[in-house]
Protein backbone atom coordinates (compact mmCIF):
# COMPACT_ATOMS: atom_id res chain seq x y z
CA UNK A 1 0.00 0.00 0.00
CA UNK A 2 1.30 3.30 -1.16
CA UNK A 3 1.75 6.70 1.45
CA UNK A 4 -1.71 7.87 -0.53
CA UNK A 5 -3.50 5.28 -0.17
CA UNK A 6 -2.73 5.17 3.54
CA UNK A 7 -3.33 8.70 4.19
CA UNK A 8 -6.94 8.16 2.06
CA UNK A 9 -7.72 5.81 3.74
CA UNK A 10 -7.07 7.23 7.12
CA UNK A 11 -9.12 10.11 5.47
CA UNK A 12 -11.97 8.70 4.60
CA UNK A 13 -12.16 6.84 8.18
CA UNK A 14 -11.59 10.19 9.52
CA UNK A 15 -15.10 11.08 8.19
CA UNK A 16 -16.68 8.84 10.93
CA UNK A 17 -14.49 8.49 13.39
CA UNK A 18 -12.29 10.37 15.90
CA UNK A 19 -8.39 9.49 14.68
CA UNK A 20 -6.11 10.62 17.04
CA UNK A 21 -3.30 12.84 15.70
CA UNK A 22 -0.58 10.88 17.55
CA UNK A 23 -2.30 7.76 15.90
CA UNK A 24 -2.22 9.34 12.65
CA UNK A 25 1.18 10.89 12.53
CA UNK A 26 2.72 6.86 13.60
CA UNK A 27 0.76 5.28 10.64
CA UNK A 28 2.10 7.76 8.24
CA UNK A 29 5.47 6.95 9.53
CA UNK A 30 5.79 10.42 10.82
CA UNK A 31 7.03 8.84 14.18
CA UNK A 32 9.93 6.28 14.01
CA UNK A 33 11.26 6.38 17.24
CA UNK A 34 9.32 3.28 18.50
CA UNK A 35 10.26 0.40 20.75
CA UNK A 36 8.48 -2.73 21.23
CA UNK A 37 6.91 -3.76 24.26
CA UNK A 38 5.78 -7.21 24.34
CA UNK A 39 2.69 -8.60 26.78
CA UNK A 40 2.78 -12.24 27.51
CA UNK A 41 -1.18 -13.77 28.43
CA UNK A 42 -1.34 -16.93 28.63
CA UNK A 43 0.51 -18.47 25.56
CA UNK A 44 0.06 -15.59 23.62
CA UNK A 45 2.53 -12.70 22.76
CA UNK A 46 1.04 -9.28 22.02
CA UNK A 47 3.35 -6.90 20.45
CA UNK A 48 2.42 -3.03 20.91
CA UNK A 49 4.35 -0.21 19.77
CA UNK A 50 5.69 2.36 21.82
CA UNK A 51 6.41 5.63 21.23
CA UNK A 52 9.03 6.94 23.23
CA UNK A 53 9.08 10.48 21.60
CA UNK A 54 5.43 10.49 22.89
CA UNK A 55 5.42 8.96 26.19
CA UNK A 56 2.58 6.52 24.72
CA UNK A 57 1.43 3.20 23.75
Amino acid sequence: MSQNEIEESLNLLEKDWDVDPIIRKFVLGKITDVSDYAIKVKDVVFHVPYLNSEKKY
